[in-house]
């Protein structure tokens, strides 16, 4: 039977849709391994290493992941090597003399001047490349050199989840990413002063580390949000009631996918991206609108959860093109 190793990162896991990508792959009578530092127990077998791997790519974390990576594919004769996101998808192609077809699937990789130097490099060990990124399948196309490039609407959301209504008035808002400018936490943290002078009950969770975190936890302190605001290394999003992306990233990342597979409301920053997906009064430019639409949530219970052009990002639909792409480098080995 050949072989399929699937590298995952674990907030890929987190959701239990990437259970249905490896389902697509045992249908083709593959033996699935996969390499992920998710934990939790799934219910479909397949042998599964777990590897602690950091957000940090020059890390030792990441050197000795790398290490281990090199071991199991050197071990294993693999006939496709299928990678999510960025640090997984470099770490697995760096290792060298591997014949193995890899298919790469990552989003916002085009605004990172780095990152598209190693693609550029590493563009000679990938099949197929699949974005979930306009921007970045436009890059693909102009400056990598791989032979499939494909588009798909992101990972795919199951929409079908049931939404959980508040029983309390205790609000918290969350929110997920790398400390740096252009997540643009402080944005956060600026409404939070204005909102909890009116609801002092209001909590902020914010997830991630990074450059800016010691900045921003002298913030909270010099502001005296302490009892208001949280930083957290782990993702309590599922005991939260609303979810907000400053980012000002141009991508759609799996972040805000994962708020909609979960069905928390969702407030983001406008970009191009997000204009896609999101009705205008889920978007916000500045500060001062951020605040105004807390404000709406808190006091209106607006849900937020209004999507728009869903058909495209459903599981079924981003599934069935999936295992077209899959099939295809299946029959091209």
């Amino acid at each position: 039977m050949p072989k399929v190793l699937f590298v995952i990162p674990k907030e890929m896991m987190e959701n239990g849709i990437y259970s249905n990508y490896i389902k697509i792959m045992q249908k083709m009578n593959y033996e699935v391994q996969i390499i992920t530092d998710f934990k939790q127990e799934i219910k479909i077998n397949f042998q599964r290493y777990l590897i602690n791997i950091s957000n940090n790519l020059f890390s030792l974390t990441n050197f000795i992941a790398y290490k281990k990576i090199k071991r199991i594919i050197k071990n294993n004769n693999f006939e496709i090597i299928i990678c999510y996101g960025q640090i997984y998808g470099i770490l697995s192609r760096l290792v060298k003399d591997i014949k193995t077809q890899i298919i790469y699937i990552v989003d916002e990789f085009s605004s990172n001047k780095l990152i598209c130097k190693i693609e550029k490099i590493l563009a000679l060990k990938t099949k197929i490349i699949i974005l979930t990124n306009k921007n970045d399948y436009k890059y693909a196309l102009k400056n990598l050199n791989i032979k499939i490039i494909r588009f798909v609407n992101g990972i795919g959301v199951n929409f079908n989840r049931k939404i959980i209504k508040k029983k309390n008035k205790t609000y918290t808002f969350f929110s997920s990413g790398e400390f740096n400018k252009s997540e643009n936490q402080i944005q956060q943290l600026e409404s939070m002063i204005w909102i909890i002078k009116k609801y002092p009950q209001t909590k902020l969770i914010i997830s991630g580390n990074g450059k800016l975190k010691e900045y921003y936890e002298n913030i909270i302190e010099k502001y005296d949000l302490n009892q208001n605001v949280k930083i957290v290394d782990n993702n309590p999003e599922e005991k939260c009631d609303c979810f907000i992306s400053t980012s000002k990233k141009n991508g759609f990342g799996s972040k805000i996918i994962k708020m909609m597979f979960l069905n928390i409301p969702i407030l983001a920053f406008e970009t191009e991206k997000t204009k896609e997906i999101l009705d205008k009064e889920n978007l916000f430019n500045n500060s001062e609108q951020l605040i105004k639409k807390m404000f709406e949530y808190i006091e209106n219970e607006n849900n937020y959860q209004d999507y728009k052009d869903l058909e495209k990002y459903k599981l079924e639909n981003v599934l069935n093109i999936s295992e077209k792409i899959y099939k295809e480098i299946n029959s091209k080995k």
